[in-house]
């Protein structure tokens, strides 16, 4: 190892014999070696109940409601969304995970309830104008859904290596109060609370329908 005036260099010794490792590879193995505290394992763990939870009470809601579950099962991407995430590689898993989880929602369903003979493109947006036309929601309510939603797609479309990193994708991550690279452990918690926050409000919109009737 050696010492520099204000940086530390860094050597991997393997088979190949030795290189100095990059910033890029320094950061990896410190998000490695980081450990997850407890404060933030017992928030993971209670977002995680909160969202099969959630998942399962709309799914019902809705069944009552309009006579078809608003989400289909997914077991599988449910599964990799509940795994901790430490490095970037771990992110962009769950984050697609994640993203599944918004996609499959019963858009052919969602559709017959729209006013007027609309066609509507992905699964937010149709989610978007089927709360709206069922509920009456103000632009501020169905933001508080689909705002959330929205970036967590961005995340997705944006995140190497499935696509180049953008300026959207960095814009997305500093608006909810990171650097570029983020701690991106801490970010998916964070990113899993959103989602959650999404949830709640639509199940508080299905409850209050099921409550009035």
């Amino acid at each position: 190892m050696c010492i520099r005036d204000r940086d530390v260099d860094m050597l991997i010794f393997n088979q190949e014999g030795c290189h100095k490792i990059s910033e890029e590879e320094l950061d990896k193995i410190k998000s490695r070696i980081t450990p997850i505290t407890r404060k933030l394992s017992r928030r993971f763990e209670k977002i995680i109940k909160d969202i099969v939870e959630n998942r399962k009470i709309i799914r019902d809601l809705s069944k009552k409601l309009f006579g078809f579950e608003l989400f289909y099962q997914n077991e599988e991407a449910l599964w990799r969304v509940m795994t901790p995430c430490k490095t970037e590689e771990d992110f962009t898993s769950n984050i697609c995970a994640l993203c599944l989880l918004i996609d499959e929602m019963n858009c052919t369903q969602m559709e017959k309830f729209l006013k007027g003979d609309r066609k509507i493109q992905g699964s937010i947006n149709l989610l978007e104008q089927f709360l709206k036309d069922e509920f009456s929601l103000s632009d501020e309510e169905i933001r508080k859904i689909t705002v959330n939603l929205r970036d967590i797609r961005i995340l997705r479309s944006k995140r190497a290596p499935i696509h180049r990193t953008q300026p959207e994708l960095i814009d997305t991550i500093l608006k909810l109060g990171y650097h570029y690279p983020p701690n991106w452990g801490s970010l998916w918690i964070d990113i899993l609370g959103k989602y959650n926050e999404s949830l709640n409000e639509i199940k508080r919109i299905f409850k209050k329908r099921v409550e009035k009737s």
